[in-house]
């Protein structure tokens, strides 16, 4: 028996195998990276200067979690207690970076923090 390359099953199955993998390898984007930890005081504190700098790719989908209550302010180089987005302990944070301002900025009304940034990939 003579085996037909251009056999509509054979294509239906190939052009099958090609969406379904093109689909699991999509699932392969998301989750968390972690990119670093902001250690902030009653000092304004961002991602270049805290202990160990970081960078922050632009147009970033955000998640900040932070070990003690803080004023996070997002697209700034410093963080203000009156202009800022309070987050609670532990509280997962999304948000966003914009084009212009990569920066991320962390500050407390007394004691210190450690905030965690961690890039979103994907929809989920």
């Amino acid at each position: 028996m003579i085996r037909e390359k251009n056999n509509p099953r054979n294509l239906f199955a190939s052009a099958l195998l090609f969406v379904i993998a093109t689909l699991l390898s999509l699932n392969a984007f998301a989750g968390d990276r972690y990119l670093g930890t902001i250690a902030a005081s009653t000092t304004s504190k961002n991602q270049s200067s805290t202990a160990v700098p970081f960078t922050i790719p632009p147009m970033a989908l955000l998640s900040i979690q932070c070990d003690a209550d803080a004023f996070v302010a997002v697209n700034s180089s410093t963080a203000v207690a009156t202009t800022s987005v309070k987050i609670i302990a532990d509280q997962l944070f999304q948000t966003s970076l914009g084009a212009a301002d990569q920066n991320v900025s962390i500050i407390l009304a007394s004691g210190t923090t450690n905030c965690r940034i961690f890039e979103r990939n994907g929809k989920e």
